[in-house]
């Protein structure tokens, strides 16, 4: 029993050593908005259209690898 107690402190406090933490990236520099649409393409990522008051039909794209928020032509529409 002692044996028992003893592995299951020494695994709760290897666990808890390494802390889980975030990085902030590059915030989405477009209007806020809700109903959007999201999309992948190989490894950059996609967002467009939405409404907040008004329907937009812009389109944005994410380069994780720059952090870089780029938007892209109009959709037509």
């Amino acid at each position: 029993m002692k044996k028992i107690i003893c592995s299951i402190f020494i695994l709760c406090l290897a666990s808890s050593s390494y802390a889980d933490y975030w990085t902030q990236l590059a915030n989405f520099p477009g209007l806020g908005r809700q109903l959007a649409s999201g999309f992948s393409i190989g490894n950059k990522g996609y967002v467009t259209c939405g409404e907040g008051g008004l329907y937009f039909n812009d389109l944005w794209e994410y380069d994780p690898a720059l952090n870089l928020w780029t938007q892209l032509a109009d959709l037509p529409g």
